[in-house]
């Protein structure tokens, strides 16, 4: 039985979880409550004593916040939503397939959506850090789309490593939070003074691309 076969088992349970959490009819906690069950399946261990009715109740606790969150959020698109559904059923069938997290490129190609579109999904539900993490001399012109823009392109022709700096750092495409400069060179493998001269190109590069929009 694959994974999103297991989390859909659990659906009573989730709609009860649901419901008990004030949720029962936002389509998006219930995305969010089947993410917090396929971790549940994911992490449960049988030798901590704990069953796994209680494991599972345990990882739908953030759904409290999750619903304080979503009380001053604004509002998704029907036509979001559903693709946000659909990309969170391929990432879950990814992961039981690959026995991992897919990489970005593998999730847009399964979910039959953009890397751009997956971007958009994720800004609509949280919002991001400017895409201007990587130097503060961007910050004035993350009042414009012109950055945001840019940085699509950016991602678009840049190599496996650099799509990773940029995931990483600034939360494009909603499969990372943030990160320090220290973790992401730690996470891939690099020196602090390979991820600085790799952040630099990239930015100088945003900077071109943002110029040349403007004109």
């Amino acid at each position: 039985m694959s994974l999103a076969q297991r989390v859909n088992a659990l659906e009573p349970r989730i709609n009860y979880h649901l419901h008990r959490y004030g949720l029962g009819t936002d389509p998006l906690a219930k995305v969010q409550a089947k993410t917090y069950a396929a971790q549940a399946l994911k992490t449960y261990d049988p030798a901590s004593g704990a069953s796994f009715p209680t494991w599972l109740d345990r990882n739908m606790m953030p759904l409290t916040r999750f619903k304080r969150s979503r009380a001053t959020a604004i509002h998704v698109p029907e036509r979001v939503q559903l693709d946000a559904y659909k990309l969170e059923r391929a990432r879950m069938e990814l992961e039981d397939k690959l026995g991992r997290e897919p990489e970005l490129g593998e999730l847009a190609d399964a979910a039959m959506l953009s890397v751009k579109r997956i971007n958009q999904i994720s800004k609509s539900f949280r919002k991001m850090p400017a895409e201007g993490a990587f130097e503060d001399n961007l910050e004035s012109q993350n009042t414009t789309d012109w950055a945001s823009e840019a940085l699509d392109m950016i991602y678009d022709e840049s190599d496996k490593k650099d799509r990773l700096i940029i995931e990483m750092k600034t939360g494009y495409g909603g499969k990372h939070q943030p990160m320090e400069p220290k973790d992401i060179a730690l996470k891939l493998g690099m020196s602090p003074v390979d991820l600085s001269r790799r952040s630099t190109r990239i930015t100088a590069k945003l900077d071109e691309i943002v110029e040349q929009l403007q004109r």
